[in-house]
């Protein structure tokens, strides 16, 4: 994502909570994920930390719990969405509403899997270079949205800044980088 891409994200992201009302009883949580490291059949990337950053700056000014996480491997990042989500419902459980806020920057990419399109974000350090090792190794976009559903929260916003333009990938039919 371009600096300016990041500012305006923000603006928009500072107006709609801005707007949200804040009372005692409300919890704002975020969970920032930034995945640079990647093997070179993938792909590096170079500003996905500086996006959490700026990014954990602009939530925590609006009052959000920010939790930050960097070049997390697979068991890492389903462990830290597992830990967000139960923090959103042990809030619940204490009668506060949640508003959550969920922001991937890494790569990404899409496959057919069973004719439906299926989003995938990438860990860091694995290695994606066909329609196997994309379900074996990237993390199921969809099934992650749904466990947030779960939470009840009272908003879930969930960003995915996933850089697909550089994966070097085999995909067979019915997959794509973008």
């Amino acid at each position: 994502m371009g600096t300016l891409d990041m500012r305006l994200l923000i603006a928009v992201l500072g107006m709609m909570f801005l707007t949200l009302s804040a009372h005692a009883e409300e919890k704002r949580l975020a969970l920032l994920i930034g995945n640079n490291d990647y093997p070179a059949s993938v792909g590096r990337l170079s500003n996905t930390h500086s996006d959490v950053a700026t990014l954990k700056a602009s939530l925590e000014s609006t009052g959000f719990e920010v939790i930050t996480k960097f070049d997390l491997n697979r068991v890492n990042m389903l462990s830290a969405i597992h830990q967000f989500t139960t923090s959103i419902t042990l809030a619940k459980a204490e009668q506060k509403e949640v508003i959550a806020f969920f922001y991937y920057s890494g790569h990404g990419a899409s496959a057919t899997i069973s004719r439906a399109q299926v989003n995938y974000m990438i860990p860091s350090r694995e290695t994606v270079t066909n329609e196997f090792e994309l379900e074996a190794n990237g993390i199921d976009l969809n099934r992650v949205i749904e466990r947030f559903a779960q939470t009840e929260a009272k908003a879930f916003f969930v960003v995915s800044d996933a850089c697909r333009n550089e994966l070097a990938t085999s995909f067979t039919r019915g997959s794509s980088k973008g």
